[in-house]
């Protein structure tokens, strides 16, 4: 029904000749978060108020985006796999006439099939944007600077308005769910249990997707239940900013988490070495690895735990 709701709004807005703006980030949930700050600023702009804001998402997400943008996005057009899209997805692409293309995903190929579908007047993308050792805003100020003014004094944010039900109190957050370098093994994870229960007074919530919910019932039975809270597969993903920022500490290997940690100004650390060189702070610590997050021997978890 969405889609066939989207189909008939594309061609009510080609009758009534409207301006649109396209944006694409089908990507990862920690992107969006960095790319859903310009909306506002776009729509508060003189030049470009009157655009309507088309989003490219992925399905994963799209609930999030969703609850934090529908007053700024006119459209969200979700992907379930933006490398490998399906016809029915490309289709009202192919029925857009964009005036301006903001293409975040224009130098990786995997995105060819959509970018190449989406006719645009004008496009900014940053395949011209070569210096990848800078904060993810940086680079996005660089593309989006190209459409209008950043202000010198404008930052990301991530303010959230749902929260859950139920309290939990405090709580540190350990993240089961991995991304690109992999996740925390079972003894990893008992490991970082252990010595946090030695050096703190709060309970663990594990939190992952309905697939780490056996390694939750792994570690509850573990004699461990009594110090942890199942967070597996129980909140929707626009709830997490939430749990996110009620938590003391979080720890991570998910780069989505890191991002809202990091906008929420949150104490974490952080077992991804792709996110070492892109944001620094006193509130981050980083456990790296040449290889697979799996690769990290206990000493360096033992040793980081303790310094956390």
């Amino acid at each position: 029904m969405a889609y066939l709701i989207n189909l008939f709004k594309i061609l009510l807005y080609k009758i009534k000749k409207e301006k649109i703006i396209v944006i694409n980030e089908a990507a990862g949930l920690g992107d969006y978060i960095w790319v859903r700050s310009y909306f506002k600023l776009i729509k508060n702009n003189e030049k470009y108020k009157d655009h309507k804001i088309f989003m490219l998402t992925t399905k994963r997400w799209t609930d999030f985006a969703k609850d934090f943008d529908s007053e700024y996005v006119d459209m969200f057009l979700p992907f379930k796999d933006p490398y490998a899209p399906k016809f029915a997805e490309l289709l009202p692409l192919r029925l857009i006439n964009a005036d301006i293309f903001i293409n975040f995903r224009a130098n990786q190929n995997y995105w060819d099939k959509i970018n190449n579908t989406v006719n645009a007047q004008i496009i900014i993308d940053n395949q011209n944007i070569t210096n990848k050792e800078v904060f993810y805003s940086e680079r996005y100020n660089a593309i989006i600077s190209q459409l209008l003014p950043i202000p010198s004094d404008w930052h990301h944010s991530l303010n959230y308005k749902t929260k859950v039900k139920k309290d939990y109190g405090d709580y540190i957050l350990l993240v089961l769910s991995g991304y690109t370098e992999g996740k925390l093994t079972l003894h990893q994870l008992k490991i970082i249990i252990n010595e946090l229960l030695k050096k703190y007074n709060y309970p663990i919530m594990l939190l992952g997707q309905k697939k780490d919910s056996k390694t939750y019932n792994t570690l509850a039975t573990a004699g461990l239940k009594a110090h942890l809270i199942n967070g597996c597969n129980k909140f929707k993903t626009y709830e997490l900013p939430y749990i996110v920022d009620k938590a003391k500490l979080v720890i991570t290997p998910n780069t989505s988490t890191l991002h809202m940690a990091i906008l929420l100004n949150k104490k974490t650390l952080c077992f991804n070495s792709s996110m070492k060189h892109l944001y620094q702070s006193e509130n981050i610590t980083y456990i790296t690895s040449s290889e697979r997050i799996s690769t990290i021997n206990d000493d360096t978890i033992i040793e980081a735990i303790q310094k956390f």
